[in-house]
């Protein structure tokens, strides 16, 4: 997940991952906040301490005997996520109560004191994983509403990295999870993403012409033309809004605000509704601002509310050097740290195909992790780990995987495709961005992914039957 802050904006906040849209539509039913004991290390033969997970509880009617479990991942929980939705279309088709887990670490469900490197070692995905079957097991024994939902079937569903979540359960623990449902859930660790701005750049110019594109190259190359004098520090500085002012003899402060323009194009087309972008780039590419950094910075500006940009590299180490709970960008600091030690995915622009006019490197990224997290951190941790990850988890889709994948979605490139569809592991291309189908079907921004939601209905029933 990113997060554009409304005062400020926190470059390579997460890549690209974003928690659920807005869920729109309601029951009347509130639902209930508890939580559940679960080990902190789960895998440890001698240690059984246990941190509480929190969860929203949704019990749709007395009749309902089987479990829709809307996953949470990278963000705090709210109550909306067990009250509608997609996930509440599911579960009032199958006849099932409605549940909403929190990641740990995240919202209420905190393990340690602060979020220093140390304390940040039981954050895994395996942890996840377990956590989650630790949580089904339970909803699915007499300690739970007097065993209520002992032989229910269980269907997952979640987006993004929660898809990603929903999809190696059911590889896993195929034991406790019957179905699972995946919206723009990536499925490949890979460090170099260079492709998640070819997309991007593919989205600008599809909608908003050569010259929404041209603009953006324009603009960055400008910035590098004068970036490293006085008077072009002081340029950009004003241009763009900085939080501090620019100070271009630094590489990394290039680096940094560069990926800070990253970050407010690629969320364009990551939160991409109808539309949208074909106006934003109108406004990129209005030709009464002559010069392009002009316009770019003046796009910008709206689009963040008026907030700075970060100019200096030294301000990003120190609000992602707060390891307390409650730092300015605290969740997008484990976020970060998931990034660095499991899955990589840092969005490089090293592609000649992509809209900006520099070179943004992995090697920037390896060097927060460092600089965040552990100063021995190397690429060949993160390589080992991918390694694991698509060795143990990686692509494979097993049965009753549901996989919905938005063509303009920069994460579809590490998602499964057509090629991986069969009956038993439906896979369906829409034409939308990232995360478009968790919405109710009646929320649906198009007829087109309104269809694609009923045939996922269809195929949860029919493999619930099974």
């Amino acid at each position: 997940m990113w997060l554009l802050l409304p005062l400020l904006i926190t470059p390579a906040l997460g890549l690209g991952m974003i928690e659920p849209p807005l869920i729109t539509r309601t029951t009347k039913s509130n639902p209930q906040e508890r939580f559940v004991n679960v080990r902190k290390d789960q895998f440890s033969r001698t240690k059984n301490d246990t941190f509480p997970m929190r969860f929203y509880y949704n019990e749709l009617s007395a009749t309902d005997k089987n479990i829709v479990v809307f996953v949470g991942a990278e963000w705090t929980i709210n109550p909306s996520g067990a009250s509608g939705g997609m996930a509440l279309d599911i579960a009032t088709a199958i006849g099932a109560s409605l549940f909403y887990t929190e990641h740990r670490y995240y919202g209420k469900s905190k393990l340690t004191a602060d979020i220093s490197a140390s304390a940040l070692e039981l954050l895994s995905i395996d942890q996840a994983l377990r956590d989650l079957a630790q949580f089904i097991e339970y909803v699915k024994s007499n300690d739970f509403e007097g065993g209520q939902y002992k032989s229910a079937k269980v269907v997952l569903f979640g987006c993004s990295l929660a898809g990603s979540i929903s999809v190696w359960m059911r590889h896993l623990y195929p034991r406790l999870v019957d179905v699972a449902v995946s919206d723009s859930g990536p499925l490949v660790a890979q460090e170099d993403f260079k492709e998640f701005f070819e997309v991007t750049t593919n989205v600008l110019r599809f909608y908003g012409g050569d010259q929404c594109v041209q603009t953006i190259k324009d603009a960055t190359d400008a910035i590098l033309a004068v970036a490293n004098t006085t008077k072009g520090d002081e340029l950009i500085s004003n241009t763009f809004n900085t939080c501090t002012d620019f100070v271009g003899s630094d590489p990394m402060n290039i680096y940094t605000l560069f990926d800070g323009i990253t970050t407010v194009v690629s969320d364009l087309v990551m939160t991409a509704r109808p539309g949208n972008v074909k106006a934003n780039c109108a406004k990129i590419a209005n030709t009464t601002i002559s010069n392009p950094m002009q316009r770019l910075a003046t796009w910008m500006s709206e689009r963040i509310g008026g907030g700075c940009i970060m100019g200096q590299y030294e301000q990003m180490l120190e609000l992602y050097g707060n390891t307390s709970y409650n730092g300015f960008v605290a969740e997008n600091r484990m976020w970060r740290y998931y990034m660095c030690y499991y899955f990589g995915w840092f969005q490089s622009t090293t592609s000649t195909l992509q809209p900006f006019g520099y070179n943004l490197p992995v090697e920037f990224f390896r060097r927060n992790c460092r600089d965040f997290f552990s100063s021995e951190y190397d690429a060949s941790m993160i390589e080992a780990n991918m390694r694991r990850t698509n060795t143990f988890l990686g692509s494979f889709l097993p049965d009753h995987v549901i996989h919905m994948r938005g063509t303009e979605d920069p994460w579809s490139v590490l998602q499964p495709t057509l090629r991986q569809n069969t009956s038993k592991t439906p896979v369906y291309e829409i034409k939308a961005s990232h995360c478009r189908a968790t919405n109710s079907i009646q929320d649906s921004v198009t007829e087109e992914i309104r269809t694609v939601k009923k045939k996922v209905l269809q195929h949860v029933k029919d493999f619930i039957r099974q």
